[in-house]
């Protein structure tokens, strides 16, 4: 079974437990890609995803937070550098969700 998440190949498969198994995986590309592999069991990995993009929700809602809270205080008070601050933060939340791989996926 395969699932496609935008950005991202989730394979599962079934493997027998204590056997050495050997996996291929073929790829074709035009310039150089760099693979991660990593198997995990389906519980290990439902726990790990929903853990990582916890943290990374409350991480960009941080971000939003920051950015609006400034924005709005900047333009209260007609100070350019809160103004200035809040577009930096927004870009840096922009460039995170890109390393992330999230921009991607959702713009």
């Amino acid at each position: 079974m395969q699932l496609d998440l935008y950005f991202t190949k989730i394979l599962f498969f079934a493997l027998p437990r204590y056997e050495t198994v050997e996996v291929y995986y073929k790829t074709k590309a035009s310039h150089q890609v760099g693979i991660g592999y990593m198997l995990r069991s389906v519980d290990y990995f439902i726990r790990y995803s929903a853990n990582e993009y916890g943290i990374l929700g409350l991480y960009y809602g941080i971000l939003l937070f920051v950015f609006l809270l400034s924005f709005v205080v900047g333009i209260k008070t007609n100070n350019r550098s809160m103004l200035l601050y809040g577009l930096y933060v927004l870009f840096f939340g922009l460039f995170s969700s890109c390393q992330d791989g999230f921009l991607f996926a959702y713009i």
